[in-house]
C-alpha cells in the first residue's frame, strides 16, 4: 500500500500499557496474598509439628528411658529392642525439629532476621560441610515482616542451590542496609552455572526467588563470579515496607 505522496504507511501496533500495568500489578498483588496465606499456614503446621507431635516423642522418650533403669535383670535381646526404640524416638525427634526449622524458623519470630539466617547457616554448614559465614552491617540490624520473611525464604532457596550444584567449599552470606533497601548477598566458592540456569530458564528455584523479590518491589540478580562461584544478590525496598505493614 503506497500513500499520494509515495511514501509507504507507518502502521504502529499501540497497546494499552496502563491496563498492561495494572494487570501485572494485579497479579503481584495476588502473588503476595497468596505467598501470606502460605507462610501462616507453614507457621502453623510448625508449630503443630513441633508443640504435638514434638512433645509426644519427648514423653515417649521419658517413658523409654524409665523402662531402661528398670531392664537391668531383662534379657539381651529385650534390651537391645529398648535401646533400639530409644534411637528410633531421637531419630524422629530430629526430623520433626528439621522439618518444622525449615517450614518456619521459631527465631524468625521471637528474634530477628539476622539471627535467623545466622542460625540457619550454622546448621546448613553442619549438615553439608560446607564453610558458612554470616555477617550482617551495622551488627544490630533489624527487620522484621513482611520484608523479613520474604527474604529468608529467598536465602533458603540460595542455601539449597548451593548445596545441590555448587561444589562449594565455603559461602559467605552479607545482610546490610543500603539507603531505602536491605541487601542479601550469598557468595559460594563453587563451580558456577550455565547461563540459562541463572536466566532462571532451567530453574524454578531462581525463578522463584526473583518473584518472591518482585513481590515486594525488589530485584534479584544471580550471576557467575569472575573467581568462581555463584552470587545471588536480593534488594527490597526496607523502610517503607515495615511502616506501611507496622503503622
Amino acid at each position: 500500500m503506497v500513500q499520494s505522496d509515495g511514501e509507504e504507511p507507518i502502521i504502529a501496533n499501540v497497546r494499552d500499557q496502563s491496563a498492561e500495568e495494572a494487570y501485572l500489578a494485579q497479579i503481584r498483588r495476588l502473588t503476595l496474598d497468596a505467598a501470606r496465606a502460605l507462610e501462616e499456614e507453614r507457621a502453623r503446621i510448625s508449630r503443630e509439628l513441633h508443640d504435638e507431635l514434638g512433645q509426644t516423642l519427648t514423653a515417649i522418650n521419658l517413658n523409654l528411658a524409665w523402662l531402661t533403669s528398670r531392664s537391668t535383670g531383662w534379657d539381651v535381646k529385650t534390651q537391645e529392642r529398648l535401646t533400639e526404640a530409644k534411637q528410633f524416638v531421637n531419630q524422629l525427634l530430629d526430623s520433626v525439629r528439621s522439618l518444622s526449622t525449615s517450614l518456619r524458623p521459631p527465631i524468625l519470630d521471637n528474634r530477628d532476621l539476622r539471627e535467623a539466617v545466622r542460625s540457619y547457616a550454622a546448621e546448613f554448614s553442619r549438615r553439608s560441610g560446607i564453610a558458612c559465614r554470616a555477617v550482617a552491617v551495622p551488627t544490630d540490624l533489624e527487620v522484621h515482616d513482611p520484608v523479613a520473611t520474604t527474604l529468608f525464604r529467598i536465602f533458603q532457596e540460595a542455601m539449597t542451590n548451593v548445596a545441590r550444584h555448587s561444589l562449594a567449599a565455603k559461602c559467605g552470606i552479607f545482610l546490610r542496609s543500603v539507603g531505602p533497601e536491605i541487601e542479601l548477598k550469598v557468595r559460594d566458592s563453587g563451580v558456577g552455572a550455565v547461563p540459562k540456569r541463572l536466566e532462571g530458564v532451567q530453574s524454578l528455584g531462581i525463578a522463584g526467588m526473583r518473584e518472591r523479590a518482585a513481590s515486594m518491589g525488589g530485584t534479584l540478580v544471580v550471576q557467575n563470579r569472575p573467581e568462581g562461584g555463584v552470587c545471588v544478590t536480593a534488594r527490597l525496598p526496607w523502610r517503607q515496607a515495615e511502616k506501611r505493614n507496622n503503622p
